[in-house]
């Protein structure tokens, strides 16, 4: 890549890390590295301001304390990033500020979060929380490989600083099954206002990536979106949520089994099929 100028050689580097599949960020790093293979560049700002994105756009989940890998975990995203500072992030949880290198995804510092919040915001973000919480715990269950239901998806729940009837739900969970060669991650976040008392507004998207590689490449990245009224937090919130995600779960399901078809109408060759693979299986991530 010597003939290509510094910023060249960072946006095709980008471009690798940013699309790169769910489980697979840190072996796509090794290879960019060893391409690049420029110390000056692999050290510039530029190049590690790429891994900021990443970690933000995917929802990153990250440990609270990095020598504790059995810690508590935080999203980091851009709804409880501090300011214009790209390395601090709020967990209102511990009401820590958590500061994170990007490129190891790891907790290298912490201090107290002095922000301060209404009586009702933080009533009405613990309630959500405890809410999601419970959701995620029986949505997001383990049931592959490993003989247990261990939950494995991570949520987080802010308060808008400049507006107490504004909160934002996060979700995220990944999956790696390196030994039957899928990997998947699901994204959620959901913006929830309190209109006046007896009305709470809505809005969301779902995100899902999926990886077969097994002796070859199928890619597949789909969202939808979702909006819709509560007329109770602690009732409505959890039904709310498992009927839309539930709902684009089996639409991916739907899409997955018509893949076969679509390639036997000579779009692209067959995937290898070995019988190791089934995207059926990702209901292992939300149930």
């Amino acid at each position: 890549m010597s003939e290509l100028g510094k910023k060249e050689i960072i946006a095709i580097a980008k471009h690798f890390l940013i699309s790169s599949p769910p489980g697979e960020f840190e072996q796509v790093k090794k290879d960019v590295e060893e391409i690049v293979d420029n110390e000056e560049i692999l050290n510039s700002d530029e190049f590690k301001n790429v891994f900021y994105e990443y970690n933000v756009e995917q929802f990153t989940p990250v440990n609270t304390d990095a020598e504790d890998e059995k810690s508590r975990m935080f999203i980091i995203c851009s709804y409880n990033q501090v300011g214009d500072d790209k390395t601090k992030f709020r967990d209102p949880v511990s009401k820590q500020i958590f500061e994170i290198d990007h490129v190891t995804s790891k907790v290298i510092g912490s201090s107290p979060d002095e922000t301060t919040f209404t009586e009702k915001q933080q009533t009405r973000r613990e309630t959500i929380q405890k809410s999601i919480d419970e959701y995620v715990k029986n949505a997001f269950i383990d049931t592959m490989g490993r003989g247990s239901n261990e939950p494995h998806g991570v949520s987080s729940v802010f308060a808008d600083v400049k507006d107490e009837n504004k909160y934002v739900i996060v979700i995220s969970a990944s999956k790696h099954n390196e030994k039957n060669q899928w990997s998947g991650r699901w994204r959620s976040v959901y913006q929830v206002t309190f209109s006046d008392a007896d009305k709470i507004d809505i809005v969301g998207k779902m995100k899902v990536n999926i990886h077969n590689f097994e002796t070859g490449n199928t890619l597949m990245n789909t969202s939808r979106e979702a909006k819709g009224e509560l007329k109770d937090i602690k009732e409505d919130l959890k039904s709310k949520l498992n009927t839309w995600e539930l709902g684009f779960q089996n639409y991916i399901y739907d899409q997955c089994a018509s893949f076969d078809d679509i390639f036997k109408v000579g779009i692209r060759r067959d995937r290898p099929v070995q019988g190791l693979f089934n995207f059926t299986n990702l209901g292992g991530m939300i149930q």
